[in-house]
């Protein structure tokens, strides 16, 4: 990977941890997320509102299903990136979202690349 992606994508290693894989793609989490979590749990036990085990398991609940939604969206774009002959390179969750990192098939000129491109973002 080149250019303003490969940065992205060396970046994000430094501030990140690998999670596994899903569908073969490298799968990375951001340090940020996690404290961002930790602070959720923090706020939730200083809340009296309902029982411990209850804030505890609405905040882990809420972030699994935040994550699991951005994760089903960024694979979305990776098979779109593998059906337009590219692959994966890796899957980055972090506070703002999600990141595929994705590569081109190779010897494709101006316009298939951009059409190529369109698909995956949309």
């Amino acid at each position: 990977m080149q250019g303003l992606g490969g940065t992205g994508a060396q970046q994000s290693k430094d501030c990140s941890f690998e999670a596994g894989t899903v569908a073969g793609a490298p799968l990375r989490v951001s340090w940020f997320l996690v404290i961002f979590f930790v602070y959720q749990l923090i706020d939730a036990m200083n809340n009296k509102s309902f029982p411990m085990w209850v804030r505890i398991l609405m905040v882990t609940g809420n972030e699994l299903l935040l994550l699991l939604t951005v994760l089903c969206h960024e694979m979305g774009h990776g098979t779109m990136a593998r059906r337009c002959g590219g692959d994966i390179a890796e899957v980055l969750l972090w506070p703002f979202g999600g990141i595929c990192f994705t590569t081109r098939p190779q010897g494709r000129n101006s316009r298939q690349k951009l059409v190529d491109d369109l698909w995956i973002v949309g």
